[in-house]
């Protein structure tokens, strides 16, 4: 109906089913910045766009759910790549995006032991849905929800991340910061999972065999467990 979009593309047409599992893992043409802060250090969303590496380049601006001013910098900002390019090659750039330009807006999660990024990283899964629908209000202060800013370039030519950047060190820095112990950093392909205590916020069985839960408030739904096992 046009309501939301998915990212990537699936391998099949789904039919009273979940998604998970049939995204295909192929290149994109597809560049998504999620603003959803209110307090970033720009001008105006050209000013955003420039400043974050694609002067001149041609964006899709849809204002956020929660936008209340025509002048808003909250929503999501569609760039076209000019050439496919791999998932996680726009995720990684992304994230050097975040570390490079916005580093002193990094936050930690809610379970303190990941980070929150004013540049959300997953919105470029190829599984992401990206709600395009109107919000439901008593009255809209927004008239034209999608803008298309023509500029000099109609697609960026991808430029991939260099520099390698340590999420660990970043979250320990802000951990001490709250006046909370280190986490030791995981060694030898292997994975130690010590975590504070955790509230179970939301919990759901689908169909897969697999039941999926949010931790303290989160929304993410990246926690699961099979429960046969």
């Amino acid at each position: 109906e046009g309501n939301c979009l998915i990212k990537g593309e699936l391998d099949r047409p789904l039919i009273n089913e979940s998604r998970a599992g049939h995204s295909n893992q192929s290149a994109t043409y597809l560049l998504v910045l999620d603003i959803d802060h209110n307090s970033l250090p720009f001008k105006s969303r050209n000013d955003l766009v420039d400043t974050l590496g694609f002067k001149g380049i041609s964006y899709i601006f849809q204002h956020s759910a929660s936008s209340k001013s025509e002048s808003s910098l909250r929503g999501h900002y569609f760039i076209l790549l000019d050439k496919p390019t791999q998932t996680s090659l726009v995720k990684e750039k992304v994230k050097a995006l975040n570390f490079e330009h916005l580093y002193n807006y990094i936050e930690l999660s809610n379970n303190k032991l990941s980070l929150k990024w004013p540049l959300d990283i997953t919105v470029n899964d190829n599984g992401k849905v990206i709600y395009l629908a109107t919000p439901i209000q008593e009255q809209d202060p927004i008239q034209e929800r999608f803008l298309l800013v023509e500029r000099a370039n109609p697609s960026y030519t991808f430029q991939p991340s260099t520099d390698e950047y340590n999420v660990h060190d970043v979250v320990n820095q802000l951990r001490d910061n709250n006046g909370l112990p280190t986490k030791t950093a995981p060694t030898n392909n292997l994975i130690k999972i010590d975590p504070d205590e955790v509230k179970i916020t939301n919990l759901e069985e689908r169909d897969n065999n697999f039941i999926y839960l949010n931790l303290n408030g989160g929304d993410s739904w990246g926690y699961y467990f099979n429960r046969e096992s």
